[in-house]
C-alpha cells in the first residue's frame, strides 16, 4: 500500500495543488512522477469509478457475450494497472477472477 499512496500523494501534490508538507509519505521523484502521470491519464479516460466508460453492449447482447467482453475489458484494465502498480496488480487480477468466475458459475441464465 506505501507505493499506491505514494503514487496517489505525487498525483495530489502535482495536479491537485496539494502542499508537500501535508502529504505524508511523499516522494519527490521520476518513477512517482511517472506514476502519477499514469494515474491521471487513467482517470480521465475512464473517470472516477469507470464513469465515463461505455457499457452499452451490456443491453444489446446476451448474458454471456456481455460477461465476456466485460472479461475483455478488465484484462485491459488490469494490464494498464500492472504498468502503474505492478506489485498489486496480481493480487487483484486473481481476486478477481476467483470471483466473477464463481459468480458467472452461480449466475441463473
Amino acid at each position: 500500500m506505501i507505493s499506491e499512496w505514494k503514487g496517489f500523494a505525487a498525483l495530489a501534490v502535482g495536479y491537485l495543488g496539494m502542499p508537500v508538507d501535508a502529504m505524508l509519505l511523499y516522494t519527490n521523484t521520476p518513477k512517482y512522477r511517472r506514476k502519477a502521470d499514469r494515474i491521471c491519464r487513467l482517470i480521465l479516460r475512464t473517470g472516477n469509478m469507470g464513469h465515463y466508460i461505455d457499457q452499452a453492449y451490456r443491453s444489446k447482447y446476451p448474458g454471456l457475450v456481455a460477461k465476456t467482453i466485460t472479461f475483455f475489458r478488465r484484462l485491459g484494465e488490469f494490464a494498464r494497472l500492472m504498468v502503474i502498480f505492478p506489485e498489486n496488480a496480481a493480487g487483484f487480477w486473481a481476486t478477481y477472477l476467483f470471483r466473477r468466475t464463481k459468480a458467472t458459475m452461480a449466475w441463473k441464465r
